[in-house]
């Protein structure tokens, strides 16, 4: 049964990404009542957060993957093409929050903080669609015009903190341009110590509802 909601998607889309760790959640506008989740390699609704991107920026892995692909160029000395960015959303906590202000991966390397985001963005939003499309089963046709997203930064981002999420959301083959107006950007507080339990109570009460399922499409 649908309720009442500000969104214009049939679907809604919460992502957070954590100094420490990240994740996502969502649901219909047909059933706000469910929110489903993903879960990651570890068996944990959180994944953490790192980055392993190529040098050439052509391939990059998010959270546990990451982490187990980087271990596994280290044993075969083969790491040196790629970066490794762990805890990299510190960043939005030193108000350097700009495109060009440059990341640190475990090595010292640096890369833009923009591209950075980007990538990890897109990777989280790659894992979404796909769960999306795996629960589906083709019941019905899904497309990205058809999701609205909620992202969380700190409460203590200011205006530059904020822009700099929209760009890297809304970023080239990221979102894209046409999806700004159907991003929120939702402030949390740097004291809370957030885990899934409480990014998801806070995606459920935005848009009044209080059931949570993780069992995705069950």
């Amino acid at each position: 049964m649908e309720i009442n909601s500000r969104s214009k998607g049939c679907l809604v889309a919460a992502i957070e990404m954590g100094v420490k760790f990240s994740t996502y959640a969502f649901s219909f506008k047909s059933a706000w009542r469910k929110v489903y989740t993903n879960q990651w390699a570890k068996g944990s609704h959180k994944t953490s957060t790192c980055l392993l991107l190529k040098k050439d920026l052509t391939e990059s892995l998010f959270g546990y993957e990451a982490e187990e692909k980087h271990s596994e160029l280290q044993s075969e000395d083969c790491h040196c093409d790629f970066y490794f960015f762990k805890e990299f959303t510190t960043i939005l906590l030193q108000g350097d929050s700009k495109w060009h202000a440059l990341c640190y991966d475990v090595t010292g390397k640096s890369l833009e903080a923009g591209l950075v985001f980007e990538h990890a963005i897109r990777y989280l939003k790659k894992c979404l669609l796909q769960q999306i499309e795996t629960g589906l089963q083709g019941s019905m046709d899904m497309d990205d015009v058809d999701i609205d997203y909620v992202f969380t930064v700190p409460a203590i981002g200011d205006e530059n903190t904020k822009m700099f999420i929209r760009e890297a959301a809304v970023n080239r083959s990221t979102m894209g341009q046409n999806r700004l107006n159907a991003l929120t950007l939702l402030q949390i507080h740097r004291d809370i110590p957030l885990d899934y339990k409480k990014i998801v109570d806070i995606f459920i009460n935005k848009n009044q509802r209080r059931m949570v399922s993780n069992n995705p499409f069950k």
